[in-house]
């Protein structure tokens, strides 16, 4: 019998329920949907859904908690599924991931500019989930 271990690096941020304005902002959050803040980064920041193209701080996927904990969970590093469209072409594995104006929703990355992370796999319908390797950075495109 052959054993294969893979060993993934995973950064989840967990929330408390217990701050009143972060519960309220995380009922609105749905499974796969992009985050930002003001810088990119979550340390003293409002966590909101990402709404702009290209969004600057573009910075983790939400993910639901199914542990029944009073908590959600961010994940800014790893792989994580991610709420997607078509809005900018056919998702391939590989393609780089953004931020569309849709709330919530990623798309393709076609001009440079901040992605969330590189798709892991298509997308084989219109809008949908997909696994995606989170890695927030700014993307360059080839010419």
């Amino acid at each position: 019998m052959k054993y294969i271990f893979c060993f993934i690096q995973l950064t989840i941020v967990y929330i408390s329920y217990s701050q009143g304005d972060i519960k309220r902002n995380f009922e609105s959050f749905k499974q796969g949907y992009l985050l930002s803040t003001e810088t990119g980064r979550f340390e003293n920041q409002s966590v909101e859904i990402s709404n702009k193209a290209y969004d600057d701080g573009l910075f983790a996927v939400f993910c639901e908690n199914s542990s029944g904990l009073k908590s959600e969970t961010m994940v800014s590093k790893g792989i994580a599924e991610v709420r997607v469209n078509k809005i900018n072409g056919q998702i391939k594995k590989g393609d780089p991931i953004t931020s569309s104006t849709i709330n919530g929703i990623g798309m393709k990355a076609t001009i440079s500019g901040t992605i969330i992370g590189f798709a892991l796999e298509e997308l084989t319908s219109n809008e949908g989930l997909i696994k995606v390797r989170i890695q927030p950075s700014y993307y360059k495109q080839e010419k």
